[in-house]
């Protein structure tokens, strides 16, 4: 009777274990493609548009992190971006779907064009253009 419950126990944990819930988000980041070197990414055409629709209902002048135009990239460069790298970035690492939450209204969440364009962007060395 102990074998069974025992066997039951290690069932049961291993279930738990490997039934977690993974967001959407997170397994698009997973398959974000790669830019092209040869296609530059600039980031007051490219960036900043992202940040415009996506972030700054949030980060604006009330929090720490201002992403408003004008303001964006001295407040990433270099405190929360690694120029050349994006994996060891803070900013791609904490977009919504990895280690920050998802914005509170739908449809707000970065889609993976964007994420790819974020991430060519820094490895590109995350140049002010």
């Amino acid at each position: 009777m102990k074998k069974i419950f025992q066997i039951l126990i290690v069932a049961c944990l291993g279930l738990l274990m490997n039934s977690c819930y993974y967001d959407e988000v997170e397994d698009i980041i997973a398959v974000v493609p790669d830019i092209p070197d040869t296609q530059v990414i600039f980031f007051a055409a490219d960036i900043q548009p992202i940040f415009n629709s996506k972030c700054i209902g949030c980060h604006n002048a009330s929090n720490k992190l201002d992403l408003r135009e004008g303001n964006s990239y001295n407040e990433l460069v270099p405190s929360y971006v690694t120029a050349g790298n994006a994996d060891n970035s803070i900013l791609y690492d904490k977009l919504p779907g990895k280690n920050h939450p998802a914005p509170t209204s739908s449809g707000n969440e970065p889609n993976i064009d964007e994420f790819t364009l974020i991430k060519a962007w820094i490895n590109q060395g995350a140049k002010n253009n």
